[in-house]
């Protein structure tokens, strides 16, 4: 199979944050407890992980958690915290992972931390002292108790987001798109008046959907927000159907429809209401979930425990070259979860194993920022292909086989990834990009898609030195494989 392709190193589509490449902590199943703090404080293998992929930016405590959430049950001596119901995903929550401790595991690794307040079963003023608590210099009470737990300084977080999903009929605060607008903009006066700095994140609707939510949202409280915040999930079937591959490589082109027009939807909405603000987009949680039908059942159920494999490594990639193509606003990223539960690392008793997808992160996360770059497709092959748009929903639509994110990374260097979704062919691909040479290539590849790392076989699924065998500017790309390249002018 052969292909051709031409990228343009003067058609900038914008330019990449790293914070795309940012990481997600909740307070369900082991997500929390062990794996990020256990008996002995924080999990500092963990830790040291994190700090080997530059983690650029960590949201938490959640999710639906944090709209149960009362931040002042998890600061102060750790004897002295309460234990409470975990009523919104089951269990007990001790506490013992609380602000600080977040606080200093993003201080430790170098995340950039996002606080997602409780505009569910909380305040207004249970928020801003939260905010006073983390960034306060005046001697205020809760000030004061940030000192007496240890930590002098302000903690200076910049973002914060106000709701989580409260279109959702199981979030505490649920509402409609006005009801939430107008406390949304209630909230972020008073968060600009006491931190005038801060970076505010607002709810927009589910998986980009309802742009009535989203225009509503932004003509009553657009002035005072900077992000607007979508989430999606993508769903693989083969813990129960082994033949869904294309369907899950592919559920990736969802991802990137569904994105594409939120942004379109926000940009004309600040033309329409006159928001002289920017209005960025972060995705605010994103994965691919690995459902299992049991016998009798009528529906699958979701397994946070399964492996990542291979070919959620695909769609992972995937999904971050749609936010690379939509760089221009999509300035975040929060990937759902960073250790445990569908992961970037599987966090065991005795150490850490990075997923299949940890890699992606990896390679990603330093080779790819910087000026996403335009591809002209002139010869790209495309089949037919179910593309799930809703658990096990599907559109069959056209697909490119091949899906390719340049990078302009500075200082005469532009970086290639492309993914080769062919379940069985090599791809002859040619480049054209004029005045550079290949410096380097790796690639991520093994023969079978559903392959995973393993306490036997840690490294089975990461980034390795591959020959490409180029020649004129042709590259042999393998079927199934995301094949990273270097090119350097002269």
């Amino acid at each position: 199979m052969k292909a051709k392709v031409k990228i343009h190193p003067s058609e900038a589509l914008g330019q990449i944050d790293p914070m795309v490449y940012g990481q997600y902590f909740e307070h369900v199943e082991d997500c929390v407890y062990p794996a990020l703090l256990d008996g002995n404080g924080l999990r500092h293998d963990v830790i040291d992980v994190a700090k080997g992929l530059q983690v650029p930016l960590v949201r938490w405590p959640g999710g639906c958690f944090a709209d149960i959430y009362d931040w002042e049950d998890g600061i102060g001596p750790k004897d002295e915290r309460p234990t409470r119901l975990n009523w919104f995903w089951g269990g007990t929550e001790s506490n013992q992972f609380g602000t600080d401790e977040f606080l200093h595991w993003c201080e430790l690794t170098g995340a950039r931390p996002y606080v997602n307040v409780n505009m569910g079963t909380g305040s207004l003023e249970q928020a801003i002292r939260w905010l006073d608590y983390c960034n306060g210099t005046a001697e205020t009470t809760d000030v004061k108790r940030r000192k007496a737990n240890g930590r002098f300084n302000p903690y200076n977080v910049e973002f914060w987001g106000l709701g989580n999903e409260t279109w959702g009929h199981w979030e505490p605060g649920h509402s409609d798109a006005k009801s939430y607008a107008r406390k949304l903009r209630e909230w972020a006066q008073f968060f600009r008046k006491v931190s005038p700095d801060a970076t505010l994140l607002a709810v927009g609707s589910e998986g980009g959907n309802d742009p009535d939510w989203d225009k509503t949202v932004l003509r009553i409280a657009g002035e005072f927000i900077d992000y607007l915040t979508i989430h999606m999930y993508g769903h693989t079937t083969h813990l129960f159907d082994p033949d869904d591959y294309y369907a899950t490589v592919s559920n990736a082109v969802s991802f990137e429809e569904r994105l594409s027009s939120f942004c379109q939807v926000i940009e004309e909405a600040r033309e329409e209401y006159g928001i002289d603000r920017p209005i960025h987009v972060s995705v605010d949680e994103w994965n691919i979930r690995h459902l299992e039908l049991k016998p009798g059942a009528s529906e699958p159920v979701l397994k946070r425990s399964s492996p990542r494999t291979l070919k959620d490594a695909l769609f992972v990639a995937g999904v971050i070259h749609g936010m690379h193509r939509q760089s221009a606003l999509v300035k975040m990223g929060c990937h759902v979860f960073f250790a445990n539960g569908n992961a970037v690392l599987n966090v065991h008793e005795s150490g850490v194993l990075n997923s299949a997808i940890a890699d992606v992160f990896r390679i990603y996360r330093e080779q790819l920022t910087g000026t996403a770059l335009a591809v002209e497709k002139i010869q790209v092959p495309s089949v037919k292909l179910p593309v799930r748009q809703k658990q096990l929903e599907s559109r069959i639509q056209a697909v490119d086989l091949l899906d390719i994110s340049a990078v302009d990374q500075g200082n005469g260097q532009i970086n290639v990834a492309i993914i080769n979704r062919h379940k069985s062919e090599k791809v002859k691909l040619s480049i054209e990009l004029a005045g550079y040479k290949l410096a380097d290539s790796q690639v991520l590849y093994d023969d079978d898609v559903l392959a995973v790392n393993s306490l036997e076989e840690p490294n089975r699924v990461v980034f390795r030195d591959f020959e490409l065998q180029e020649n004129e500017g042709v590259v042999k790309l393998l079927p199934h494989s995301i094949t990273v390249l270097q090119y350097r002018l002269g």
